[in-house]
């Protein structure tokens, strides 16, 4: 299903996106502050598909999915990507989260650091099919077993064949 009028206004006011998957589902928190204070506000979600490839070792080639991951924006409208992805979001869109989960180079590989990359993706019905918008929101950059990762576990998967992007 794609997005609404309504969850378009809501991901353009928003005054924290917060990005979260737990075994397997994905969805966007949007948080919008409606007094002076932060703890008066209002929470939506918009569930949105998950697609993810890993440069682990033993998972590559694999269909895997995720079992928990979290990253979140604090200041939505002063990030360059996310600005350019809610003026291009129409209704009828439909968002997913695209992960690259440790997506290392050899030097950092020796050191032990790991990187997770979060992108989200503009997936639009056109007349020929398809057309699909791609953006990078979060590149996290830690000691691999760290709990400040964005993901913190995959597995294997079959049944990630069915949802893949």
């Amino acid at each position: 299903m794609g997005l609404t009028r309504d969850d378009v206004k809501r991901l353009r006011s928003a005054d924290r996106v917060l990005f979260t998957v737990k075994e397997g589902e994905g969805w966007i928190t949007l948080i919008r502050q409606t007094g002076n204070e932060w703890d008066e506000e209002i929470r939506q979600t918009i569930g949105v598909d998950v697609s993810v490839k890993s440069y682990e070792e033993g998972y590559r080639g694999s269909y895997i999915e995720i079992i928990e991951a979290f990253e979140m924006l604090h200041t939505p409208r002063l990030d360059d990507e996310w600005s350019t992805v809610v003026d291009l979001v129409r209704m009828g869109d439909r968002l997913s989260f695209h992960y690259v989960v440790n997506n290392v180079s050899d030097s950092m590989r020796e050191i032990g650091w790991t990187r997770d990359e979060l992108s989200i993706m503009i997936h639009r019905p056109s007349k020929r099919g398809e057309k699909r918008y791609t953006f990078r929101i979060a590149s996290v950059v830690v000691p691999r077993h760290s709990t400040a990762r964005m993901v913190r576990g995959v597995r294997k998967s079959l049944t990630s064949l069915c949802r893949s992007v």
